[in-house]
């Protein structure tokens, strides 16, 4: 229905304007994709760990800003720039892999404008020193720190906050294989268990949903009920239950219509980051791919236009 009375309503603004649509230089096609906001839900669940979107999952960034040392003389804040080159190029790496990717930059600019820059794993301290050498390009060496900045701050919690082990947990639920490719088995003791260890309630509720979420059709009542009495999280029942209304089949019902399985992207090592803790890849990918390649199956995604 939505798709149909998109179609009219272009088919009736280009009867009142013919011209619509085809002015300007750019003659590439735009394709609107409409699929269900519960088609793949497991992403959101999971701790992305690439420079952006983790630092926007559990750091202070408000309006595409983080800011350093707060209400100190070394307050420093770091722009989430969409428009900057070096945050594009950086933006969607692995954390793990940022600082090296820094330091390959700092390394060209030093090529490039012949600088006398020494090292070849430089710091946030040695970049403020950079900074007094080379004033002409301070703006490079402080955007360098604070992209340093930010992954040091990520990287701490991710060793201080049991992300690196709850990473790996919930890249199992979410592709349903080991890091060795054997199928994940269903072990509801084993989450409790789990769940006991666990200090963060965020963790924990997402934990709980992507276990719901790995055997495609839910959990049954009685182990809904037990998940969300040994997590001792307040909100858990509530979300849980408000996600089902949304479509995410969190408990088992046999009246629903929504087809089963969840699907899962195949693998895809041109996408991936390599990293045993960042190996689930949405299906969204695989069919936006498919979309722009146009081999996109269309008795699985009807075309219009």
């Amino acid at each position: 229905n939505i798709a149909s009375t998109l179609a009219s309503l272009l088919v009736g603004r280009s009867s009142i304007s013919p011209n619509f649509g085809k002015s300007g230089s750019e003659k590439k096609q735009s394709v609107l994709l409409i699929i269900e906001r519960n088609f793949d839900p497991r992403p959101p669940f999971i701790h992305d760990l690439t420079l952006e979107p983790m630092a926007r999952d559990i750091l202070d960034v408000k309006n595409n800003c983080i800011e350093f040392n707060k209400n100190t003389k070394d307050s420093f804040k770091l722009y989430f720039d969409a428009s900057d080159p070096v945050w594009q190029s950086l933006r969607y790496k692995h954390i793990a892999d940022v600082m090296s990717e820094v330091n390959t930059k700092i390394t060209e600019l030093n090529t490039t404008k012949k600088l006398e820059v020494t090292g070849e794993n430089m710091s946030v301290s040695s970049l403020r020193k950079l900074m007094t050498k080379y004033p002409a390009y301070r703006v490079e060496f402080r955007r360098y720190q604070g992209l340093m900045m930010l992954d040091i701050a990520l990287l701490e919690k991710y060793k201080s906050n049991d992300i690196s082990s709850i990473a790996k947990i919930e890249q199992n639920l979410a592709t349903n294989e080991t890091i060795t490719g054997e199928p994940v088995p269903d072990n509801p003791v084993l989450l409790a268990n789990l769940l006991e260890d666990i200090t963060s309630p965020t963790d924990k509720f997402r934990l709980i949903a992507l276990f719901a979420l790995k055997k495609d059709n839910g959990l049954t009542k009685p182990l809904f009920e037990k998940l969300v009495e040994i997590s001792h999280i307040d909100f858990a029942k509530k979300c849980l239950s408000a996600l089902q209304i949304l479509g995410f089949p969190i408990i088992e019902d046999s009246t629903s219509k929504r087809p089963r399985p969840l699907p899962r992207c195949p693998y895809d090592a041109t996408v991936s980051t390599g990293y045993d803790d960042s190996r689930y890849i949405p299906i969204i990918w695989d069919i936006l791919r498919r979309l722009t390649g146009q081999n996109l199956d269309e008795t699985l995604f009807p075309f219009m236009g």
